[in-house]
């Protein structure tokens, strides 16, 4: 970091925030509709990296008539290759540097013989067995199920760039399930669901375990979905009575109690974490009947999302499914203004100098922003995600520039 840069940013900072006007706004978040692809009908949003960048599949019909995508802002949705030798192939997160994982396989319905790969600068890698890649970090680090023997996903895999699968803990799992039953950080560190005796474990590099929380009657099983920068996951207990099943949300951290979050409801589950600790989720009054998308934040606590969107759009959301560090959330809703629609979608906050995430651009911002200044000659941290408010991986007097349009007072 440039001490001397430092300094003269904030020798002018009294001058700079000065000639700032505190803004109100009447709403959080603006809204940037993801089409589907030329022919198909309608998308899914699987992931959201901290560029603003989407990746997801794209339908139309008859139900093997598909391709995956990835949407980037400025460019709009791109079809990617399918990899080879496969003809249905599902992208399930993007790191920040554009490298992008899933699962493929030679047909929509051969679940029995899918297999995990990494798309990187063009080129796949694919991992041998029957294999699901769940998730990627921003230093390569693949985690996924796998089996290299049988017909069932019954192991958790990690892969390092350029480096063999190394399995861990068992998973049992049925090879369609497509919940985020494993999750890893930057630092190596992964959470992943456990199948019996229904716990969820903190996994450190070391290979050290610490089980989450158990649950709470009525509550018996744990399932992970998510784990951020700062070693907090996101979580849910549940139970079922028939085959009507209840949950409930809560975010954890080693040495530490959970907490519950999500507006309450009956079912109520985690979406998406980022490394601010906000998370994303839905409410409902079962599995499949979800009212409520919710945004849970440690300033806040539990927001509904409907309210903070632009009212003059007269969209209602209907689900979500992540968070990136600068706010972004990435849901899927009904546009109720013609053509009414059902639609995937973007949710940007309107302050984009909200560093911290407590929606505002104040002078704590300002601080983050200072503290991430780089130079030619020193890496951009990762962790200053929030404050490149440029998204050009890098934090300098641009991103100074464009938080004073968004200064909302100290």
């Amino acid at each position: 970091m440039f001490t001397a840069l430092k300094l003269r940013v904030l020798a002018a900072a009294a001058v700079l925030l000065a000639s700032c006007l505190v803004k109100a706004q009447d709403f959080r978040y603006s809204v940037t509709v993801i089409d589907p692809l030329p022919g198909h009908a309608y998308v899914s949003t699987n992931a959201i990296n901290n560029h603003g960048d989407v990746v997801g599949v794209s339908y139309g019909s008859p139900i093997n008539n598909q391709a995956p995508y990835i949407y980037r802002p400025g460019i709009g949705v791109q079809s990617l290759p399918f990899p080879p030798g496969n003809a249905f192939s599902v992208p399930t997160d993007i790191n920040d540097d554009g490298v992008i994982v899933g699962y493929a396989q030679p047909t929509w319905s051969a679940e029995q013989s899918m297999i995990a790969w990494k798309l990187q600068n063009g080129q796949f890698t694919l991992y041998p067995g029957i294999s699901f890649g769940n998730n990627i970090n921003n230093n390569g680090m693949i985690v996924g199920r796998a089996c290299l023997s049988g017909t069932q996903l019954t192991c958790y895999f990690q892969a390092a760039p350029g480096g063999v699968m190394q399995m861990f803990g068992a998973s049992n799992f049925y090879s369609s399930t497509q919940w985020r039953l494993v999750d890893i950080n930057d630092y190596g560190q992964i959470v992943y669901t456990a199948p019996s005796p229904g716990l969820a474990q903190f996994r450190a590099p070391d290979g050290t375990l610490t089980p989450l929380p158990p649950p709470t009657p009525p509550y018996v099983r744990t399932f992970s979905w998510a784990i951020n920068n700062a070693s907090q996951v996101i979580a849910r207990w549940e139970y079922n009575a028939g085959s009507q099943y209840f949950s409930q949300a809560f975010i954890w951290r080693p040495q530490s109690s959970a907490q519950i979050v999500g507006i309450p409801n009956l079912h109520v589950r985690p979406k998406g974490l980022n490394n601010l600790g906000h998370v994303v989720g839905e409410s409902g009054s079962n599995e499949n009947s979800f009212l409520d998308m919710w945004l849970w934040t440690p300033q806040h606590a539990n927001e509904d999302l409907d309210p903070l969107i632009d009212p003059a759009l007269q969209i209602v959301t209907t689900g979500v499914s992540g968070i990136n560090d600068r706010g972004q959330i990435i849901a899927v809703g009904v546009r109720q203004v013609p053509p009414v629609a059902s639609i995937q979608f973007v949710l940007t906050p309107v302050a984009p100098g909200d560093v911290d995430g407590d929606i505002d651009a104040d002078l704590a911002d300002w601080a983050g922003i200072v503290a991430c200044m780089s130079g030619p000659s020193v890496p951009f941290d990762s962790g200053c995600a929030s404050a490149d408010l440029q998204l050009d991986n890098d934090v300098d007097l641009r991103d100074a520039a464009l938080f004073q349009q968004d200064f909302t007072g100290p």
